[in-house]
């Protein structure tokens, strides 16, 4: 996960909550929402589902981010590959 996702977390998690706190009303471990919130794992479709259930913050809005982090390492470590398109594919 990307630091500024761990920082936008931190922000919705964190605005009134400790990390205990958080993790509680979010019922998962301590320790995993610590990894998710230090850029140590990434976040997951279930806890995006918790967090916009307890925050009210949109868990598409996070997996969005997330899913473009993701394509956006995926794509530095690969390397760009740019296929060619068919003739007869229409845009």
């Amino acid at each position: 996960m990307s630091r500024r996702m761990a920082i936008i977390l931190r922000s919705i998690v964190l605005q009134n909550d400790s990390v205990t706190e958080a993790a509680k009303k979010l019922q998962i471990g301590r320790p995993g929402l610590s990894n998710v919130l230090n850029s140590k794992a990434s976040l997951s479709i279930e806890l995006a589902c918790k967090i916009e259930d307890v925050y009210a913050y949109s868990a598409l809005a996070l997996l969005q981010k997330q899913l473009e982090y993701d394509y956006d390492v995926y794509r530095f470590e690969v390397g760009s590959v740019i296929l060619p398109m068919k003739k007869d594919v229409q845009l």
